[in-house]
């Protein structure tokens, strides 16, 4: 702790013990200033008694976590910096705090008004209680429990997928030993993060807003509410104020993001933007919401219908004609939506919807049926056989077959969310750009440009 961070806590939390002289010197200086002569003593009657009202103490802690959560959300910045720019904004408005109460004493002084008045002092405590409404979130605990108790953070659940055995290292034993580990995932309940974002009057602004845009007419196309698939779904016939979720699965690593291989520490993230909003909003990351996070490794031991399962059965509410009940402002609310499309990555791709996950197999396509030889010789769609549900769903029965051979069609297994009634991935799965060209192919096209 600094001296200044020392005397700041000194002047706020312990005044009347140790900062007598600072106080008497302060007072002091604006005591020697001269008053107005003709200054009417009446002027006084005008500083009314006004307690700090609760709404304002309310005010300032928002005000404050609005900034510190903007700077925590930041990629990059670690809770200790978090940590340090709230002790010094906490020095920050003790320092004001204390400025303006010289102010509101110079200001007595020129109109002849004794700092001991009660209206004074009302005021100067009103001030002094300024920087106290901070002590309630300076620390990394309280910022977290202010934001659960104020409805702004959403608590994930923690979700048990089995348990296995592991080796620990014992201190006491002085040796690594066998125990049972229970593996877990996190899930963030997808009808608890609509109704806080339908209590955000700027995002049904939006919603509102892209709703009248209506339907653009061909050829042209903005969004999904332009394409045929969303003309041609019964489901938007009957709700055309329908939720569009597209949901989006990527791994990263936490050790080092650019690729250690160290899959121990590699996770795996499920995530959600609402193609309800116009694409200038889409590409911001408070636009795009976190559902489930878990241990890649933890795909191979319990594959994707564990991990799905949470998700699946409030898609299945969401879709029905009850609809998902939704706590919005305090009371309940029906809403309805689906899944209009799912990204991933190639392999993610192949390893979530149950296609083969090696790229030289025989039928290596999740959009078509080609056959590796045939993309050295076709390059149109219309020489390929485009995969249907039907094809699919076949496959994935002939699975269980002890003479079947996932080679002939490139299935191995199926994907879970295919049992919902409007979603299937052989319809809903889109390319990733950011994988397929801006990762992809995109460095490889611009280099021979280049040349």
């Amino acid at each position: 702790m600094s001296f200044q961070r020392l005397k700041d806590h000194a002047l706020s939390q312990h005044r009347d013990s140790v900062s007598t002289d600072y106080a008497s010197s302060t007072v002091g200086l604006l005591s020697d200033n001269s008053s107005y002569d003709n200054a009417d003593t009446t002027s006084a009657s005008y500083i009314q008694t006004q307690n700090w009202p609760a709404q304002t103490e309310s005010k300032v802690q928002e005000s404050f976590m609005r900034f510190i959560s903007a700077v925590g959300s930041k990629p990059g910045i670690p809770q200790s910096a978090v940590q340090v720019v709230t002790e010094e904004l906490g020095s920050l408005v003790r320092d004001v705090t204390d400025h303006a109460i010289q102010t509101v004493h110079g200001l007595c002084d020129q109109l002849s008004v004794s700092h001991t008045d009660s209206r004074v002092s009302a005021a100067v405590g009103n001030l002094s209680e300024l920087p106290q409404f901070l002590g309630d979130v300076d620390t990394q605990h309280k910022r977290k429990k202010w934001l659960v108790d104020n409805g702004y953070l959403i608590e994930p659940i923690e979700v048990s997928l089995g348990t296995r055995t592991d080796r620990r290292y014992s201190s006491q034993l002085r040796r690594s030993r066998s125990v049972i580990v229970e593996d877990t995932f996190q899930y963030i309940p997808i009808d608890k993060l609509l109704g806080k974002l339908l209590e955000d009057p700027v995002a049904v602004t939006v919603f509102k807003q892209h709703q009248s845009c209506g339907i653009a007419e061909y050829p042209r196309m903005r969004d999904f509410c332009d394409t045929d698939t969303f003309r041609h779904n019964s489901f938007f016939k009957q709700h055309p104020d329908a939720l569009m979720l597209h949901l989006f699965v990527d791994a990263f690593e936490t050790v080092n993001v650019l690729g250690s291989h160290t899959t121990v520490h590699k996770l795996e993230g499920l995530y959600c933007i609402f193609r309800n909003a116009p694409n200038m909003y889409l590409s911001k990351t408070s636009s795009i919401f976190l559902l489930g996070l878990w241990h890649s490794l933890d795909v191979k031991r319990y594959g994707y219908d564990k991990l799905f399962m949470p998700l699946l059965k409030q898609l299945e509410d969401l879709e029905s004609e009850k609809g998902l009940m939704v706590m919005v402002h305090g009371q309940s609310v029906s809403l309805h939506g689906i899944v209009v499309a799912f990204s991933a990555d190639n392999l993610g791709a192949h390893s979530l919807f149950g296609y083969l996950e090696s790229f030289s197999a025989n039928h290596f396509c999740r959009f078509c049926l080609t056959h590796k030889t045939e993309i050295q010789e076709k390059f149109h769609e219309k020489h390929f056989v485009i995969r249907t549900a039907d094809d699919y769903d076949c496959a994935v029965k002939r699975c269980r077959d002890a003479d079947y051979n996932a080679s002939s069609s490139g299935i191995k297994t199926g994907f879970t969310l295919n049992s919902l009634k409007y979603f299937h991935c052989t319809q809903q799965s889109v390319p990733d750009c950011m994988h397929d060209i801006c990762e992809g192919v995109g460095p490889y096209e611009l280099e021979l440009v280049l040349q």
